[in-house]
């Protein structure tokens, strides 16, 4: 039997170690405490996912343009794995979610008296959320986008559910994640009620988990930019049963909701403000990250697909969000009053740490899909050759699509490995007949 730590180039998806939560801000510290191993990993993960959706107002300078913290994370496990867990998210932002439907619900109730009395010709005001599940059509999350500016907060706990919805074509809304991730402009024009829909600044923050098979169906090809765009935390570990009577004192969710209240007062007070605070490194954190993500990447290209550095760049955009995250939360009572939010050594720090152990979570799911799953770019190059070819004609298909001849070679062996082509002679292969 091949270890996995041999198959994935000695790569391991490691638990977050105690020291780092020992440096998290301290009011995370009180639900993070209640839970251990990979459940409190997961627990923290999607608080990062959560906590990333309700800081309106918070952005800093990555490459030239302003970000904000929404992320989208993944926590991919097998079944019974524990990883239910990830649904505490959800209290974080209740508070927020219940208030915007709360108080729009009392402005179109105003609207309707007004029309009445005709007292009002401003149109119906838009109803505004923050929590939105998966099982969204594309117009949807086009029409709640454009009525929240503060961003949503997709959470979901079957992938599935978001994997049946992308492959419809009349609800799809992977090219939506793809933009809003970096809040690239979206724009929709509907042709039964004509109307246009242009949404600047979108901001998205989504939360899933799911087993891997459910992600294979999510995500078809690595290379469609969608799976670099995530923060993943994987584990394989099947979680032994727990004692399901073991009784807790009070409410065993108090200290999320005691987190989200402070979360909410501070979304509250952020949303007010005149203009965005501004999150910095310093100078020598800015010269320690270029220095790393260079080593990262060099690594990367020596040990590991290339295919792989799409995501070591979106990583370092990823890493730079938590340290916005960490900072705002270590700041949380007096951040509104502060017009600069500078990230402080231990944030940094953390924020580094956590990132190279995402990596490795994200490498080894990479991998796993990479044993299963052709990319765009392999069945180009693949359907392009007929049956038989030669290694020759693969690198004239590979060069036309920019692909390193190293790479090609590495594909050969795994198509290979895969029994997707054959050898039939040197340097000659043929398609398997399940791959004409």
């Amino acid at each position: 039997m091949v270890n996995s730590t041999q198959l994935y180039n000695g790569v391991t998806n490691e638990m977050i170690p105690a020291y780092l939560y020992q440096r998290l801000p301290e009011s995370l510290h009180p639900f993070l405490l209640e839970y251990k191993g990979r459940e409190r990993d997961v627990v923290f993960v999607s608080a990062l996912g959560a906590i990333s959706s309700c800081l309106p107002n918070i952005a800093g300078y990555y490459d030239k343009r302003l970000f904000y913290a929404n992320l989208y994370v993944m926590v991919s496990a097998p079944a019974a794995s524990g990883k239910g867990v990830l649904n505490k998210a959800r209290l974080f932002v209740n508070p927020i979610h219940k208030k915007l439907i709360a108080d729009s619900v009392s402005k179109i109730k105003k609207w309707k008296e007004d029309q009445k009395e005709k007292k009002n010709e401003e149109r119906k005001p838009e109803m505004q959320i923050k929590i939105l599940a998966g099982d969204t059509s594309s117009s949807q999350l086009y029409a709640y986008m454009k009525s929240s500016p503060d961003g949503l907060f997709m959470i979901e706990t079957e992938a599935d559910t978001i994997g049946n919805m992308l492959q419809n074509d009349w609800s799809s809304y992977s090219p939506i994640l793809r933009s809003a991730f970096q809040h690239e402009p979206l724009s929709v024009v509907r042709k039964d009620n004509q109307t246009f829909i242009e949404i600047e600044n979108p901001k998205l923050s989504l939360l899933m988990s799911g087993t891997p098979e459910q992600f294979k169906n999510i995500i078809k090809s690595k290379e469609n930019g969608l799976f670099s765009r995530f923060l993943v935390y994987s584990f394989d570990d099947i979680q032994d049963f727990k004692n399901v009577f073991e009784k807790s004192v009070g409410d065993p969710d108090q200290t999320f909701k005691d987190f989200a209240e402070q979360l909410h007062t501070l979304y509250g007070r952020l949303q007010n403000l005149s203009k965005p605070i501004l999150f910095e490194l310093t100078e020598n954190q800015q010269k320690k990250f270029v220095r790393q993500f260079r080593k990262i990447e060099a690594d990367i290209v020596e040990k590991h697909p290339h295919g792989f550095i799409s995501n070591i760049k979106r990583y370092a955009l990823i890493q730079f969000k938590i340290s916005m995250i960490l900072s705002a939360i270590r700041n949380l009572n007096n951040l509104p009053e502060m017009g600069q939010l500078v990230c402080s050594n231990s944030d940094f720090l953390v924020a580094e740490k956590l990132t190279s152990i995402f990596i490795k979570h994200a490498l080894i799911v990479y991998y796993s899909f990479d044993s299963s799953v052709l990319s765009d770019m392999d069945e180009q190059i693949l359907f392009a050759l007929k049956s038989p070819f030669t290694r020759r004609e693969a690198v004239l298909e590979a060069q036309k699509l920019g692909m390193p001849l190293r790479t090609l070679d590495d594909k050969l062996k795994k198509w290979k490995s895969m029994k997707i082509i054959h050898s039939v002679g040197h340097g000659k292969y043929r398609r398997d007949k399940n791959h004409l």
